[in-house]
């Protein structure tokens, strides 16, 4: 290249020049040294009828900057419109050097129009440096596309889809010209139109359209185009959308008796919400408590605990709560602010009342290590301080006196503890001693889970130096050389194969390696499960392998006596499956037998049932973890609380969640069951969120807490702005008699030799409802009576119904049966009563005999006079009466062990006798038991008891709906006679 002298000189002068411009630069003193404008030396034509318009430029020959790097700056703008400020729209195009300067291009697709195309020249990105810019306006006049899209498909009309979806193509011809689409829902303004229908490919003349809609009528168009602009749009397609609703479903915010929110921190914001958590009876109270975490994002949370208390909780104010509705605990510090966690921790050092464990991870899995704290439950919450700020009573996990009577104790380790969905701890009585023990999951590439034998502790307990005798590991290694993966879910299955231990689910997070496995003692060696010996547990195989497979128990479906098991997919954390379902498993692998599960849907029928999404549109059923909700309607098989994260609203509202309370099924069914669009009453109810309240992430069982015997329950909701943003969670608090009715099967009354009058008590909590009995003589019944009507009431009502043509001297069982406007039935207790005979029409079957059994003439003592209670005791057992000196009381239990069925009654009788010489008076028996398990009558009067009397007490039992073993200790005082004690076993079944 051949320099002119002028081009020559700047080139010698470049290396003085640019150091002084730096310095310059540098000490903020630097102006704009270019003076040129640059050379456009190519350009499009004008009118341009190609797509693209394309520019050359390079540095002016005449220019005389000397700074090493000159860089270019583009831009362009509508000819016909407001020019662009000074200094606006530019945009870097190219760099060159002023030693060298080399040419730079440029491409647009401008629409079809008037444009004006600048570039200019800068020293520095600063446009204080920029010289004057060379400019060039044309006419752009590209192809567009002169036909309308076809339709390749649509929605039907009317259309029962929650999405709805076009597709379509470019015009005949046009298929190697289009290379976008535009789509108008609802409109016909031009400003409607918009892109977001295009496959995100300008190359491909095919496109799709894909809307989630609300029930109603609804209009779409397409048009295709080019950068230089849209063709003639197609027809408008008009369709109705009319998704149709479960049935029966409602309102989970109509239906929600108490709630409670809190405003969250975009930072922390999921969709997995709050933690909720079903403690039992940490207050000893009798009535199901439960806690609700505050995780925010400036410090380490809090745990709000909730007293059930036997009384309408109503809407709590957690900063207000008085020592009767629960308390407040403040976690230990952690690197992982606004994450602490809670679960229940059953009855950790045997005194009979419910534990807690309070978790705050660590941030991400590093330090500081893992810290739990266990938290006795039964302690006085008056006697907690105050919180800082607050009238609420505090318990600080950090001056938790931890000494011989302390409340709890600390638990470290060096393990991640955690989860990436569901429970991170769990309580289970793993080794049958009667204490429930801690099943922790380690959520980092550790054992995947450990299980620490419950004892009494205080103080700091070092989790890996814990003797073998404590402790057992739980491994998730594929094989000898991989690490170990952790848990991505654990739960407690209550006892599956019998043997007085419960078991544990563990499933692996990525490797879809599930099992089973059966509880034992502590002592012997650690499990790995892909070695997994058959007398250890079972398996249950799971795909696709990245799904995390959710199990729990779902009680006694199938009536064997032994725990059945739901199981569910989590696969929306990890991939999308439209066809997820939900399993009840009733028919288990024997213990030892080496057999596995199969998971949905290609089970074997043999091993249990499938519910369905009822339909073609995806709800998610079962994407989260379900919960165990007891025998909601009392027809003796215990039922569950399914969420489905992706349900429909009401009125066709796209994906604002939901939970579906499902009955369980016996007999079971042939084929697979269905919600949403095929769910009936006879499977249970739906409950739908809305779109500012997103439901049904978290659900869990509260027990019975307004003590009215109906099962209630809890679901987690995320709010919702306008715009669908998460803003914060809502725990609802939803009653069982805001869903169904309380029935109670009463005495039958004149009863006769082929006829008796059945009566029922009624609660229809606000819903139309009927009433009938089914009777015979066995307790599947085989007749019933007409439905008797009753209109909506917020009190009592009375039901009764004249029965004839009954057997003589026949026992019949009977039932009260209420069913509600939602279709919903609730089943009364069985009971029974006997026709009389012919030859006492009176009905009175005492009448003929009234010292047979049963009748108040009985004598027990007729048979044998020398049994407990009985006159001559005393005689017969000479060692152990005496007929001198003061009163004295002895008691025998005379019923060992009883054991009841979950919800019955049970009776335990008790002697008491009076061995000394004068009479006790003031004679009274009282029980004390687990009130988790049972509830019995607190104190029984004897009264006066003479010398050597003796007098059989009957202590009536109810088991409530946990499975265990209860001591009954009972105590025989009297005035100025000391106390005697005995006990009794109540295994609750």
């Amino acid at each position: 290249m051949r320099f002119t002298a002028r081009q020559t000189l700047k080139h010698c002068l470049i290396a003085v020049a640019a150091t002084l411009v730096g310095l310059l630069v540098m000490g903020g003193t630097a102006s704009a040294a270019v003076t040129e404008a640059p050379d456009i030396t190519a350009q499009p034509s004008n009118p341009n009828t190609d797509l693209v318009s394309a520019f050359t430029y390079k540095v002016s020959d005449d220019e005389t900057s000397t700074a090493a790097t000159l860089r270019y700056y583009c831009r362009v703008y509508d000819t016909d419109g407001t020019p662009p400020a000074a200094g606006t729209g530019w945009l870097a195009c190219g760099t060159t050097t002023s030693a060298d300067p080399q040419p730079a291009s440029k491409s647009y697709t401008q629409a079809n129009g008037n444009w004006t195309f600048e570039v200019a020249v800068r020293e520095t990105t600063n446009i204080s440096t920029q010289g004057p810019p060379a400019a060039y306006s044309w006419t752009q006049n590209g192809p567009v596309p002169t036909k309308a899209p076809v339709f390749t498909s649509q929605p039907e009309d009317p259309s029962g889809l929650v999405v709805n979806k076009f597709a379509f193509a470019a015009g005949a011809g046009e298929e190697s010209l289009v290379d976008r689409f535009q789509c108008r829902l609802d409109s016909n303004e031009e400003s409607d139109w918009t892109q977001t229908c295009s496959n995100g490919s300008l190359v491909i003349p095919v496109g799709t359209g894909q809307y989630s809609l609300g029930n109603g009528e609804h209009t779409f168009q397409v048009r295709a185009g080019t950068s230089a602009g849209w063709g003639p749009a197609s027809e408008t397609v008009t369709w109705t959308v009319d998704v149709p609703n479960p049935e029966p479903s409602v309102l989970l915010g109509d239906v929600s008796t108490s709630s409670w929110s809190r405003d969250i921190s975009s930072s922390i914001a999921t969709d997995q919400g709050e933690v909720l958590t079903d403690l039992g009876d940490v207050n000893d109270d009798g009535s199901s408590d439960f806690a609700v975490v505050s995780n925010e994002p400036t410090s380490d949370g809090y745990v709000d605990v909730l007293f059930g208390s036997g009384r309408d909780v109503g809407d709590r104010d957690f900063g207000t709560q008085d020592p009767r509705e629960g308390f407040r605990i403040i976690p230990l510090p952690s690197s992982s602010a606004g994450n602490v966690q809670v679960y229940g921790a059953g009855d950790q050092n045997g005194d009979g009342i419910d534990d807690l464990v309070v978790f705050t991870p660590p941030l991400f899995g590093v330090l500081p290590p893992a810290t739990l704290t266990v938290v006795y439950g039964g302690f006085s919450v008056e006697d907690l301080p105050s919180c800082p700020s607050l009238p609420v009573h505090c318990l600080n996990v950090a001056d938790l006196d931890t000494g011989p009577d302390g409340q709890g104790y600390t638990l470290t380790t060096s393990i991640t503890v955690g989860s990436p969905v569901g429970s991170a701890i769990a309580a289970a009585d793993f080794d049958g001693d009667g204490t429930d023990d801690l099943v922790i999951n380690g959520g980092g590439s550790e054992v995947g889970v450990r299980v620490v034998k419950g004892t009494e502790r205080s103080g700091t307990v070092d989790m890996d130096n814990l003797p073998t005798d404590q402790y057992l590991a739980i491994g998730t290694t594929l094989n000898a050389s991989d690490l170990n993966e952790s848990a991505g879910y654990i739960a407690t299955l209550g006892d599956l194969d019998g043997d007085g231990r419960d078991d544990v689910y563990v499933a692996g997070q990525a490797s879809g390696i599930n099992a089973v496995i059966y509880g034992r003692p502590f002592g012997g060696d650690d499990l790995d499960i892909p070695t997994l010996d058959p007398d250890d547990g079972f398996k249950i195989f799971n795909a696709p392998l990245t799904d995390i497979m959710f199990v729990g128990s779902a009680g006694d479906v199938n009536g064997d006596g032994s725990p059945d098991l739901w199981a569910s997919s989590g696969n929306g954390f990890f991939g999308t499956d439209s066809d997820r379902v939900f399993t009840i498993y009733d028919a288990l692998p024997a213990r030892g037998s080496g057999d596995s599960l199969t998971k949905f849907p290609d089970m074997d029928p043999a091993t249990g049932y499938v519910v369905e999404r009822g339909g073609e549109n995806d709800i998610a059923l079962g994407e989260m973890p379900a919960a165990n909700i007891g025998d909601f309607n009392n027809d003796g098989v215990p039922d569950t609380l399914v969420p489905a994260t992706a349900q429909h609203g009401l009125d066709g509202t796209p994906a604002v969640g939901g939970a579906y309370v499902l009955f369980g099924q016996r007999p079971k069914p042939t084929g697979s069951l269905g919600v949403d669009a095929s769910l009936t009453p006879d499977l249970g109810v739906g409950l739908i969120g809305s779109a500012q309240a997103k439901v049904g992430y978290k659900v869990a069982s509260a027990g019975d807490i307004d003590g009215d015997g109906l099962p209630d329950f809890i679901v987690n909701g995320n709010n919702r702005d306008a715009s669908g943003a998460l803003t914060g969670f809502t725990t609802y608090v939803v009653k069982g008699k805001s869903l169904i009715d309380q029935v109670k099967t009463g005495k039958a009354a004149g009863v006769a030799n082929t006829s008796a009058v059945l009566n029922a008590g009624l609660s229809t909590n606000n819903r139309d409802s009927e009433v009938w009995f089914e009777y015979g003589t066995t307790d599947e019944y085989g007749s019933s009576t007409d439905p008797e009507s009753f209109e909506a009431s917020v009190t009592g009502d009375a039901a009764s119904a004249a029965v004839s043509g009954l057997a003589k001297a026949t026992t019949y069982h009977y039932r009260a049966v209420a069913k509600n406007a939602l279709g919903l039935v609730r089943y009364g207790d069985d009971k029974t009563f006997t026709t009389s005979n012919v030859d006492n029409p009176g009905g009175d079957p005492c009448a003929a005999d009234n010292t047979k059994p049963g009748c108040s003439g009985y004598d027990p003592c007729k048979a044998d006079n020398t049994k407990p209670g009985c006159s001559g005791y005393c005689a017969a057992n000479p060692g152990k009466c005496s007929t001198s000196g003061p009163a004295k009381l002895s008691m025998i239990t005379i019923t060992k062990k009883i054991v009841v069925k979950r919800g019955k009654k049970g009776t335990v009788q008790v002697a008491v006798i009076n061995a000394g010489g004068k009479a006790a008076k003031g004679v009274k028996v009282c029980v004390k038991a687990p009130k988790r398990l049972v509830k019995v009558k607190r104190c029984t009067k004897v009264g006066s008891l003479g010398s050597g009397a003796s007098r059989t007490v009957k202590v009536k039992v109810k088991a409530k709906r946990k499975r265990g073993k209860a001591t009954l200790k009972l105590t025989a005082t009297g005035n100025g006679v000391g106390k005697k004690t005995a006990k009794a076993k109540v295994v609750v079944r």
